[in-house]
């Protein structure tokens, strides 16, 4: 009890605010410290994740090397984002909902036997009883709805939405909402005189104060229309 109370301790002072169910390193990196937007951690579990400033993260699991920018918001329980040849990025102010699945990597089919003999029963290095398509990168601004599965090698682009039940196997264009096994795009969320002028915004890159200075912005209540 010594210990977690230790650990609870430090953390905060970090800018993180963690409950005693999650299982953190001490090692934690968190790019950007502002006491009005804490990191929030309840439930979870971390091996080599670096948090942007804001992220909220509620029951769910991540292993391996796992990149979130600014205000990522995701809430299990039962989502799982796992890289374990390469990594997993997702852009600021993206949001991922229940029971999320997001995988770099994959069962190595390709030898005898597609169980994880390495890592179970030979006591090796187990890399070779995964293979992978590439890295998964989320760009900023994405909604990936519950039930969905991100598979290895996918970019999905700025903007878009991956509605819920979902399973991402190619890349998606920005500002898509994609959705159906396997995903298909069903339409543009805007037309594109409205997507080049959030583009040139790049909102995603101000600072919060200039966000909250441009609150019309955000609601449609400025020239973006």
């Amino acid at each position: 009890m010594i210990k977690k109370i230790i650990k609870y301790l430090y953390n905060n002072l970090k800018g993180i605010k963690v409950d005693f169910n999650s299982k953190i390193p001490l090692n934690i990196i968190v790019k950007d410290k502002d006491s009005r937007y804490p990191v929030s951690i309840v439930n979870s579990t971390f091996n080599n994740t670096s948090f942007g400033l804001g992220c909220k993260l509620n029951n769910c699991l991540c292993l391996g090397e796992v990149q979130l920018g600014r205000f990522v918001s995701i809430f299990g329980p039962g989502t799982v984002l796992s890289a374990i040849k390469g990594h997993i990025k997702i852009g600021s102010f993206c949001s991922i909902g229940q029971n999320v699945s997001i995988q770099e990597s994959y069962h190595n089919y390709n030898n005898v036997s597609s169980y994880l003999i390495g890592k179970n029963i030979l006591k090796d290095n187990d890399s070779d009883d995964f293979i992978s398509k590439g890295n998964i990168i989320i760009e900023e601004d994405v909604w990936i709805g519950s039930n969905s599965i991100i598979l290895s090698g996918v970019r999905i682009g700025r903007g878009s939405v991956i509605a819920a039940g979902s399973i991402v196997t190619k890349n998606v264009p920005r500002y898509s909402i994609y959705g159906g096994n396997p995903a298909k795009e069903i339409k543009k969320r805007f037309e594109n005189s409205k997507i080049d002028i959030i583009e040139q915004s790049k909102w995603w890159e101000w600072e919060v104060n200039k966000i909250i200075e441009n609150k019309d912005f955000f609601y449609n209540k400025s020239n973006i229309n």
